[in-house]
């Protein structure tokens, strides 16, 4: 009976000794997923910027456009009273 417990417990340690070193090799593996995660997410936003930077200077060239055709078409009009 005692031999039986003490191949139990030798099992057990056995297990354990196992477990721990999944457990050491999942966390080395989590740790270098984040490491990747970390360096992924600065590549995109380096590919990001020139995007932004495109829409920021679509918006600030097409709001020149509406604000020179304003400044056109009040020229036009005081040139079309004048005539008048």
């Amino acid at each position: 009976m005692t031999k039986k417990i003490e191949d139990d417990i030798n099992t057990i340690k056995e297990s354990q000794i196992r477990m721990e070193e999944d457990v050491k090799h999942h966390i080395k593996r989590t740790d270098q997923l984040e490491e990747l995660h970390i360096d992924n997410r600065k590549r995109i936003t380096k590919l990001e910027e020139p995007l932004k930077a495109r829409a920021y200077l679509t918006s600030i060239m097409v709001d020149i456009g509406k604000y020179t055709g304003f400044v056109l078409a009040l020229l036009a009009i005081a040139r079309y009273f004048n005539k008048i």
